[in-house]
């Protein structure tokens, strides 16, 4: 072996070196941590995956979250939320003012969900999510959510309303209709009202208000005149309070 081909074998080992050193050095600026990644519930319901992402990093970090795979049953829709909720097209988001969010400074920890909504037909949704630092393609994480329908018998849907029960809304997202399905127990003689709410608190529509008897209802909400974007109802009956979004898109 000549002395040129000692150095540039030499040369090209060192360089491997420094691209390993390099590799295995990235990746570590940030945490993408989900409380569940296998999660079922009812036919017709919101099944919502919690993730929390902390920067753990000395430096301000804009992240991509992509959604690299969405398999899902026929009828079935999956979004994304990280400060606000996006619609089920769209695939990517910045943590950028473009897309409502903010940079993560170092140290902060953000919640992210993914929102699967199933429909009329039992199956299982299969979707990737990675998350990326934008300044370094090396430095991501992929987390992969499975959601599965769990069969309601026939024995469940006779039993008598045990407590009350506010359904998410489906569809959702919707334009310009959705149902909203609930339940009032046994023994209730409480006043129950159900009202929608866009996202300064401003009541947009009074779905019930009164006394009715126990049983599982359903309403159908017509957004026909609001805007796109992000509301929430709201259940009220004596002690009982619970609110779920809902995201209109045009």
């Amino acid at each position: 072996m000549t002395d040129i081909d000692m150095k540039a074998t030499t040369y090209s080992t060192v360089c491997a070196l420094l691209v390993l050193f390099s590799f295995e050095g990235r990746g570590q600026s940030f945490t993408f941590v989900p409380e569940d990644t296998a999660l079922a519930g009812p036919l017709g319901t919101e099944i919502v995956f919690n993730v929390t992402i902390t920067n753990t990093s000395a430096q301000t970090l804009t992240l991509a979250l992509v959604r690299t795979l969405n398999d899902l049953p026929q009828g079935w829709e999956s979004s994304m939320c990280l400060t606000v909720c996006y619609p089920p097209t769209a695939d990517s988001l910045l943590t950028t003012t473009e897309y409502g969010s903010s940079p993560l400074s170092p140290g902060e920890s953000r919640p992210f969900s993914l929102h699967v909504y199933t429909a009329t037909n039992n199956g299982t949704a299969t979707i990737r999510i990675t998350a990326r630092n934008t300044r370094d393609n090396f430095d991501q994480r992929t987390l992969t959510f499975h959601a599965t329908t769990t069969p309601v018998s026939v024995k469940e849907q006779q039993e008598t309303p045990r407590g009350f029960v506010l359904e998410q809304n489906y569809p959702n997202p919707f334009n310009p209709t959705t149902v909203i399905r609930y339940t009032i127990p046994e023994g209730t003689h409480e006043r129950v009202s159900l009202r929608v709410y866009d996202l300064l608190g401003c009541e947009v529509a009074t779905l019930m208000n009164g006394v009715i008897v126990p049983g599982n209802y359903e309403v159908t909400f017509d957004a026909g005149r609001l805007p796109s974007g992000t509301y929430f109802y709201r259940m009220n009956a004596g002690s009982f309070s619970q609110s779920r979004t809902m995201l209109i898109v045009r």
